[in-house]
């Protein structure tokens, strides 16, 4: 996947993030015609997340075509602020 690719994903569950840190943990909920309109797969989500935290989510299927998304984020990760 490109960078650009995986900024799109990583946007998907980080615009709760408006005023917070890039470094926050992430809470999200993904529908299927987000990914859809971002042009990117629920596994470039879990990707992105990996990448950009180094922590890996947790993605739990709310409802058909909804998925929570949540994962430490990058402060609480192993390669976070100490």
């Amino acid at each position: 996947m490109n960078f650009e690719k995986m900024e799109s994903a990583f946007a998907l569950v980080t615009p709760n993030l408006r005023g917070a840190h890039w470094k926050d943990a992430v809470e999200a909920t993904v529908s299927a015609s987000q990914l859809e309109e971002a042009g990117v797969s629920l596994e470039d989500v879990e990707q992105s997340v990996i990448f950009f935290t180094a922590t890996v989510p947790t993605l739990d299927e709310v409802e058909e075509g909804l998925w929570s998304v949540t994962a430490d984020g990058y402060r609480m990760g192993p390669a976070g602020d100490f």
